[in-house]
């Protein structure tokens, strides 16, 4: 999961004046506050655009990279 940057959004969603709110991050994003949710909880990720907007709002503390997941290690073959 794209557990980086739901962690660093979840971070800066609060209801203090000095960070953002969902109600902002949806109006800027142009969806709704439970679209907004479902990136937190992780449930979904924003597209392409909206990840842009996000790491412009956020001014680089959520990155387009932070919603990439890493990729899977495989199990490497015993050999012998």
């Amino acid at each position: 999961m794209h557990s980086k940057a739901v962690r660093r959004l979840g971070e800066l969603v609060t209801p203090s004046p000095a960070k953002l709110t969902r109600d902002e991050i949806a109006k800027r994003c142009n969806v709704t506050k439970q679209t907004v949710s479902d990136w937190l909880s992780g449930r979904y990720k924003p597209t392409l655009d909206r990840m842009l907007e996000i790491e412009r709002m956020t001014l680089g503390a959520i990155k387009v990279a932070d919603w990439v997941d890493p990729p899977s290690e495989e199990p490497k073959e015993a050999t012998g």
